[in-house]
């Protein structure tokens, strides 16, 4: 995930569906401050975004607009919900996704993004300004083996198809995959390597042929697996060509903060307590932790993807809250000009006219 612009939190706010439709659209134009990529994924040069790579026909260009993800460990099992837009001329296009043990894949539900979003804005302060800017300058502020690919599980879930997956190597399975039309670049292949050195498993997504060609928000997959730690596969990330904006959202029982080797510039937009009475959307992800649980969203921005050499890793940290608050200037305009300077200069006028007044009401007395 990766950087976020986009709205403020007015604090007391809900939602309605229409609100959500412009959240999400909103969050489709994040290119700093979400979860987003905003990669041109030309083919076979297959790239990469914040959990996986993108692979496809020959000369295909793939756009990922956003991309962002719900992490939570519950009882040894991690779940992900990945919510992702992308837009290209193909239909053919798959993205692959890394897990430490064979995961199970099933449709989520976007408006479990639309409020961790809305969560995690800034509130908005406004203060109102009666005087001009005098300043000079400006400041800124399960199944057999396929020769070597095991085949654990295939299901459709909507318009997509999706696989889980094991390789004994990388290049078996690039061979498997460019057989079935999807062509692994040889930075993505060796970028799988350590992957598959670790007996890692994949989850492979594609639009199913009949869905027609990519054209905005994926339907968001809720990945699960068996896991000792909270886990966010990165590695893959290092073949992308491109800037790569990671935005991730985890819930626990208190704050968590990333302890990996790539922590250093990642920052804690949102840590704070969350429960299912204000935020019914997250009520099936509040559940284990009897409804009441706490959230901590990070950004982080990797303008050379290559520093990406390891996953996302957290643990729980107990430290403060965090909000992040924003200050909305308002100009006082009286005829065109700030108001202050205006109250001013009558001020002064009703001033110099009553004197005069007063002068002339005292000489008429005294003469």
């Amino acid at each position: 995930m990766n950087g976020m612009t986009g709205g403020l939190r007015d604090t007391g706010s809900r939602r309605s569906g229409t609100l959500g439709s412009l959240r999400r659209i909103a969050r489709l134009a994040l290119t700093g401050v979400v979860a987003s990529v905003g990669l041109v994924v030309a083919l076979p040069a297959a790239q990469a975004c914040g959990c996986g790579g993108f692979a496809g026909p020959e000369g295909a260009e793939i756009n990922v607009t956003r991309e962002e993800a719900l992490i939570q460990l519950v009882e040894g099992n991690q779940n992900i919900l990945l919510s992702m837009a992308a837009v290209s001329e193909t239909p053919s296009a798959a993205l692959l996704i890394p897990t430490p043990t064979p995961a199970t894949v099933a449709l989520g539900d976007e408006a479990v993004m639309d409020e961790l979003y809305d969560l995690s804005l800034p509130e908005i302060t406004t203060e109102y300004n009666w005087w001009p800017d005098l300043a000079f300058g400006t400041g800124a502020s399960a199944g057999a083996p396929d020769g070597g690919v095991s085949v654990y599980d295939e299901v459709r879930l909507g318009p997509l198809d999706v696989i889980t997956l094991g390789a004994s190597d990388a290049g078996t399975l690039a061979t498997w995959l460019g057989e079935r039309g999807y062509q692994l670049s040889p930075t993505l292949e060796a970028s799988l390597a350590p992957y598959i050195a670790e007996g890692w498993s994949y989850v492979a997504v594609r639009l199913a042929p009949e869905a027609g060609n990519l054209d905005g928000a994926i339907p968001p997959l809720q990945i699960t697996f068996p896991s000792s730690s909270l886990i966010y596969p990165m590695r893959l990330s290092s073949a992308a060509s491109d800037a790569q904006n990671v935005r991730t959202y985890v819930l626990d029982t208190q704050r968590v903060d990333r302890t990996d080797a790539l922590r250093g510039n990642a920052t804690t937009v949102f840590a704070g307590g969350v429960n299912a009475e204000d935020s019914p959307e997250l009520a099936t992800w509040l559940a284990p932790y009897g409804g009441t649980a706490y959230l901590t969203t990070t950004d982080q921005t990797f303008n050379d993807p290559k520093r990406i050499t390891s996953d996302f890793t957290f643990l729980p940290s107990g430290g403060p809250d965090v909000s992040k608050s924003v200050t909305v200037t308002v100009d006082r305009i009286i005829l065109g000009l700030n108001a202050g300077p205006v109250l001013v200069g009558i001020g002064f006028l009703v001033v110099a006219i009553g004197g005069i007044v007063i002068s002339r009401v005292m000489r008429r007395r005294w003469s």
